[in-house]
Parts: structure tokens; C-alpha cells; sequence
């Protein structure tokens, strides 16, 4: 398996509406994203199959029991994207959360270079990066979007919404948004551009990763 960049998108539980999940859809299908097909368990689902299982279980605010079979959780879908060689989108529920996740994840060998060295830094593809950010800011328009971060497979992860409104560095390998009111002043020693953005957000990027 390989190493994996992420993209995490945190919706508050208070914001799900019945066409939440079709609507996240439509903005992927609207900046590019072709539909391939469901997770292997699930025959010839067809994308809108998905969107009214998934969209199912996340009305009845579902989370996978510990000895239940992976067949009973979400469905993953995987998707064609800007000639990478996979894209898998997921989602994630906790009971005890106030807040889910819908990850995007690609292999990271698609579109980073990492040094030879101890010292260098992982260099991004410039033309993916531009992809990616312009998705990232398409999908922060939808009203019910909290935070976007991303990550790579050995960072540590993206920091859950109470940790952000506590202070906490949201995770930006290489950018992240979140609202303006989360945030921190220390984040003018972390990131190289902060740029403000419609609905009260703010895009943090890094130079290097």
C-alpha cells in the first residue's frame, strides 16, 4: 500500500441537511472528478447508489461497531482525477463527535518528490497543487464546511475542531482553511501566506513541507 496525501473535510453534525452529501458530490463531479466505481464489496453500485446509502447512514449518524463487518460502513468511492493513478474518497463518523469527515486521499508518488537528503523538503508537482487548491477553496464554498485540512502519511494528522478552537495548528501539507475567528496569532510564524477568502475564511499555506 502506498504512502498517502489527504485532503480532510470536518462538517459539523449541526450543519447535515438530506442533501448534504450529494451536494459535496456535485462539487468534486463540477471541478473534475469522474465517477469509477464503488469500494470492491460493493458489485455495480451506481454513483447515485452511493450518495443514498452513505447519505443514509449518516442521517442515522452510523459508526462502525468494533467486531462488525467493514461491509455494514460507509461505501468508499473511488474516483478519476488529474491523470493520478488513484483517487479514494471516504467518510468517517464518530458517535461521540459533534463533527464527521469526508477524506480524499491520492498516493502521494503521484505528485511529491522527496529529497535525498535529511534536510530537504518534500517538493509538490506544481500543476497538481494548483488543482488542489483550487478544489479545496470550491469545496470551502459549501455552507456546511468547518475546516479543510491536509496531510501526508507521516505527519500527524489533522487536528479535530475543538483542538483548533483551543489553539491548536490546523494540519497544512501544504495548505489548509479554516475560519477566521479560530485564528491564532502564532500562525503568522508557521505559515508563509495567509490569504482571507469568502465565507470568513482564511487559506494557510506553506513554502515548504
Amino acid at each position: 500500500m502506498p504512502a498517502y496525501f489527504s485532503i480532510v473535510i470536518q462538517i459539523k453534525k449541526g450543519n447535515k441537511y438530506n442533501g448534504l452529501i450529494s451536494d459535496l458530490t456535485d462539487v468534486l463531479i463540477s471541478n473534475g472528478f469522474i465517477y469509477d466505481r464503488p469500494d470492491h464489496n460493493c458489485g455495480d453500485n451506481s454513483l447515485r447508489d452511493v450518495i443514498e446509502y452513505n447519505s443514509a447512514k449518516m442521517k442515522d449518524d452510523f459508526e462502525l461497531g468494533y467486531d462488525e463487518h467493514f461491509s455494514h460502513d460507509f461505501r468508499q468511492i473511488y474516483w478519476k482525477y488529474h491523470n493520478f493513478s488513484e483517487v479514494r474518497q471516504f467518510y468517517c463518523n464518530e458517535k461521540a463527535m459533534d463533527w464527521f469527515e469526508s477524506f480524499i486521499i491520492i498516493p502521494e508518488h503521484d505528485f511529491i518528490n522527496y529529497p535525498t537528503s535529511a534536510s530537504g523538503h518534500p517538493v509538490f508537482e506544481p500543476e497538481a497543487l494548483t488543482s488542489l487548491k483550487s478544489l479545496i477553496e470550491a469545496i470551502w464554498r459549501l455552507g456546511f464546511v468547518e475546516t479543510i485540512q491536509t496531510e501526508l502519511e507521516l505527519t500527524e494528522g489533522a487536528a479535530t475542531l475543538s483542538a483548533l478552537e483551543s489553539g491548536e495548528c490546523p494540519s497544512a501539507f501544504p495548505f489548509a482553511i479554516i475560519h477566521s475567528d479560530i485564528m491564532n496569532e502564532n500562525y503568522k510564524h508557521i505559515f508563509s501566506k495567509i490569504t482571507k477568502i469568502e465565507r470568513n475564511g482564511l487559506l494557510l499555506e506553506r513554502d515548504k513541507c
